[in-house]
């Protein structure tokens, strides 16, 4: 009896061992699985998501005009690739364009300015070939800019604010345009830019002659010498020739 009990002890025993190994198997070998398909969905996805991201991709969404998905993408190379020129120039595009599409004024401000500062690091980098086309842009947008900046401050109720982006237009615009470059509003945004410049100038004459005076004492004293001494001068030669006419009349009468 005694050695049937411990056959049969064992044999549970046994069976304990086999059921505990098996489960165990069972989850390292699910386990297992679960960790291939999370490591392939892994590599998927990110093998997926790297590729989108490229200046290939960037000029399909730019030919598609999805200009919010190239202002992001272009956003994710330049942190990775600060003087990528491509990514530079469509972050600067694609900014302006939606400057251009945006409704509130502090979004549109905050995306001239970006639309600026990329244009102007990619002309730094530029093949001489894409000059024009960003020197157009860039004037584009500080045309742009200068029209919201002074719209803005006109509807703060407070004294209009020239800023002189038009001059910057002008000047842009001009480049682009004397390099052969064109575009359908090239003519009509220069135009406008200008009548701009003509009109803030013309209205701030006087004040840029008060500028002139307080802002260059030296020259200001030296004209204020000068004249003193051109006034003495001409004094003194009147005296004289009144010295002269009177001593020429005594001597007739003498």
């Amino acid at each position: 009896m005694r050695g049937r009990y411990t056959d049969s002890n064992t044999v549970r025993q046994k069976n304990k061992y086999v059921r505990l190994l098996v489960t165990v198997g069972s989850i390292l070998l699910a386990a297992g699985i679960l960790f291939m398909i999370a490591k392939f969905s892994y590599n998927h996805f990110f093998k997926k998501y790297n590729s989108s991201i490229n200046v290939d991709s960037l000029y399909k969404f730019w030919e598609a005009k999805d200009y919010k998905k190239v202002y992001d993408i272009s956003n994710e190379i330049i942190a990775k690739d600060f003087l990528n020129n491509a990514a530079r120039t469509l972050h600067g595009y694609s900014s302006f364009m939606l400057a251009a599409a945006q409704t509130e004024s502090q979004s549109n401000q905050d995306l001239l300015d970006e639309a600026i500062i990329n244009i102007r690091i990619a002309l730094q980098y530029a093949k001489e070939n894409m000059v024009p086309q960003l020197e157009y842009m860039l004037g584009k947008a500080y045309f742009y800019k200068d029209g919201m900046k002074n719209s803005a401050d006109a509807e703060d109720g407070g004294e209009h604010e020239s800023h002189y982006y038009a001059d910057l237009a002008i000047k842009y615009l001009t480049m682009s345009r004397e390099a052969g470059f064109t575009a359908d509003d090239l003519s009509n945004t220069w135009d406008s830019a200008t009548r701009r410049s003509v009109k803030r100038s013309t209205a701030s004459q006087p004040f840029h002659r008060c500028l002139t005076l307080q802002g260059n004492p030296t020259s200001f004293s030296w004209q204020s010498q000068s004249s003193t001494a051109t006034q003495r001068k001409r004094h003194r030669q009147s005296s004289t020739s009144r010295g002269q006419r009177t001593r020429l009349r005594m001597t007739k009468s003498t």
